[in-house]
């Protein structure tokens, strides 16, 4: 005759038991359902600026004081899109400057990555006169570093409009790089400069502001989600279907046999 045991911890409310499965199932069922409509914004995406006039703000507001702007993004050239701010701004990356902020009306998203997304090789040249570089294009106590004379080692980031100097009739500032440090340039202190020809590429536009719809277990958060929830549920399964073990009776021994054992 075979007999079995079962452990009192192990007995469970049926009720309470179907009622965690029940909720398990919803939640993966509710994760799934949103997975199929859930989009995500195109992050790294590139957008081509449409208008002559695309001010790459230092903040997501239209603040056009001079020390707001950064640089003017180049028309027909690119931004890359780092994220969407709000409904107004695209936080943007342009030309080695990482953090701007571009009106979403400025620029258009397009498909695929332009070869050359800024104007490339523009150099600069200095007069004959050592020249200041200043931490914004205006004539303020800004200095933070002086450019020798007849250099030409300064790369083009940017232009902006900025306050006059001097005698100077122009507004117009240069950003620049000058040794791994970014600053800006008064333009009547600059000889020489490439000419910036426009970009020619040819992408097409995006209709929306999305990328492609999620698949959820691409997505680390939904893994961790559905493991957590997925993971109980198959323990309580296994408490209530495996196979309880098999207790042997004792074997009874008789007077007689202890008789003979002693």
């Amino acid at each position: 005759m075979t007999f079995f045991t079962c452990n009192k911890s192990l007995k469970l409310n049926y009720n309470l038991v179907m009622r965690k499965i029940l909720f398990c199932l919803v939640c993966l069922i509710f994760i799934n359902h949103n997975a199929n409509y859930y989009r995500v914004f195109a992050e790294g995406s590139w957008a081509q600026v449409v208008t002559s006039g695309c001010y790459v703000y230092k903040t997501p507001e239209i603040n056009n004081n001079i020390k707001n702007i950064i640089c003017v993004a180049e028309n027909t050239y690119y931004v890359e899109i780092v994220s969407k701010v709000n409904e107004t701004f695209y936080k943007v990356n342009y030309n080695g400057y990482m953090g701007g902020y571009v009106l979403i009306d400025e620029v258009k998203k397009v498909n695929g990555s332009p070869v050359t997304p800024y104007p490339s090789d523009i150099r600069l040249t200095t007069y004959d006169k050592n020249c200041y570089l200043r931490s914004t294009p205006t004539k303020d106590d800004n200095v933070i570093s002086i450019i020798p004379s007849n250099y030409n080692g300064l790369t083009f980031i940017g232009k902006t409009y900025g306050e006059q100097i001097g005698d100077f009739e122009d507004n117009i500032w240069y950003l620049v790089e000058y040794l791994g440090t970014i600053g800006y340039i008064y333009s009547s202190y600059v000889a020489n400069i490439n000419t910036i020809f426009p970009n020619t590429e040819n992408l097409s536009y995006q209709n929306n502001d999305y990328d492609t719809i999620i698949n959820p277990l691409s997505n680390t958060t939904a893994i961790i989600i559905i493991v957590a929830l997925t993971l109980p549920t198959l323990i309580i399964i296994y408490i209530l279907y495996r196979k309880p073990k098999k207790i042997k009776p004792k074997k009874s021994v008789t007077f007689y046999e202890q008789d003979e054992r002693l």
